[in-house]
């Protein structure tokens, strides 16, 4: 059965909600690893988001079912891949640029619908997808134009977008008539775990923060990663995956206002065109939405 109108425009707006949050948290994430490193913020990140939600598993320990591991475990693996090769990254590159690469996603998931679930898009989703890859690639111009070459930091944020469009295709074939919490939930403790392994090996775990980092831990625990990934597993209960990824793409624009905003980090005419064309290419693909009813 289809969902209808309502769900459809509640799971959009979710999503592009979450879309913004991420946006922002480029900003901020950069902006932390000035006084910590990528392993010791994101650990302390996941510690926070498995804390606040181990209540909630307590009292919902009776609807956990043996068959949700699996998925879970998958989600985490990939998010964590995401996580660590964006954060090491932004080591190296511009936030703003990082969301660009890492919105590349947009391309990524609709060629591995088709490869891995032999699954065409829509041709509205697909124009909406192309238009999306047009000014991603506008943007992240503008980056070179204002005398940032291509390095590493910008491979590493192309290798997160990879991990992004196979966490939103697993989330697409796994969220359909499963329990959300528990797979969120399953997916973060999995992050947990990798992440205190990361942290071992890169310098030793520390979690002795000042005020404004334990702040910024708090803004990417709770609001960027439990609220927002929660709800991307309910959302794509209804949304396509390539409809995700395009909303999805939202997200570097908001890296880029917010980069532009907190860290002076240049746009311009290109990038705001840029910009512009990934907006288009999203209401292009809600000229038409698809339903969905999951990946069999």
């Amino acid at each position: 059965m289809y969902p209808n109108k309502h769900k459809l425009l509640a799971a959009d707006l979710a999503l592009i909600a979450i879309a913004v949050f991420w946006g922002v948290s480029f900003v901020v994430i950069k902006d932390a690893l000035v006084q910590v490193s990528p392993a010791n913020l994101t650990l302390a990140r996941f510690v926070l988001t498995s804390l606040v939600l181990l209540p909630v598993a307590l009292i919902r320990c009776r609807s956990f079912r043996p068959h949700q591991v699996l998925p879970g475990v998958l989600m985490g693996v990939f998010l964590f891949l995401a996580f660590f090769t964006q954060a090491i990254g932004l080591l190296y590159t511009l936030a703003s640029r990082a969301g660009f690469l890492t919105g590349l996603n947009v391309v990524f998931t609709p060629l591995l619908v088709v490869l891995l679930f032999k699954r065409w898009p829509g041709l509205y989703a697909l124009g909406g997808a192309l238009m999306a890859f047009a000014g991603l690639y506008l943007l992240s111009l503008a980056g070179e134009m204002h005398g940032v070459p291509f390095n590493i930091g910008d491979v590493l944020n192309i290798c997160c977008a990879l991990a992004i469009a196979f966490h939103v295709l697993i989330v697409a074939r796994y969220a359909p008539g499963m329990d959300s919490f528990w797979l969120a939930y399953i997916q973060f403790v999995i992050i947990t775990a990798c992440c205190f392994i990361w942290a071992l090996f890169s310098g030793g775990v520390s979690l002795s923060f000042d005020p404004g980092i334990w702040a910024a831990v708090a803004f990417l625990g709770l609001f960027c990663t439990v609220a927002a990934f929660w709800t991307q597993i309910w959302a794509q209960k209804f949304i396509p995956p390539t409809r995700t990824a395009i909303i999805f793409a939202l997200e570097p624009v908001t890296a880029a206002v917010a980069g532009f905003v907190w860290l002076d980090e240049p746009i311009g005419l290109i990038g705001a065109f840029g910009g512009g064309l990934i907006v288009a290419g999203l209401l292009l693909a809600e000229f038409k939405p698809q339903k969905w009813e999951g990946m069999n």
